[in-house]
């Protein structure tokens, strides 16, 4: 299928592990469409379905540390059980 020249670069930005598998989601999104050149519009459609298909798919939370227990200024914490208490709170919300 051919590509206009940005929607290739645009699609050339993708982490190179994945971008197989991207050019393949929007050619085939773009033939059920009936398109026969892929378009800028094609790549920015597929990626705002994918976005959206993400954020109700992903959940999750990522908690980090400064400097260990000793040494940071910003520590609210001892550290004793902070994880399990962290852990807790994030699931309860």
């Amino acid at each position: 299928m051919e590509w206009d020249k940005d929607a290739e670069q645009a699609v050339g930005t993708v982490p190179f592990f994945v971008r197989t598998r991207v050019k393949k989601r929007v050619e085939t999104e773009a033939r059920q469409a009936g398109a026969a050149r892929i378009t800028m519009e094609h790549v920015t459609a597929c990626k705002q379905r994918s976005l959206h298909h993400q954020e109700n798919e992903a959940q999750g939370f990522t908690v980090e540390s400064c400097f260990g227990q000793s040494g940071c200024p910003n520590r609210i914490d001892t550290g004793e059980n902070l994880s399990k208490r962290l852990e807790s709170l994030l699931r309860a919300h």
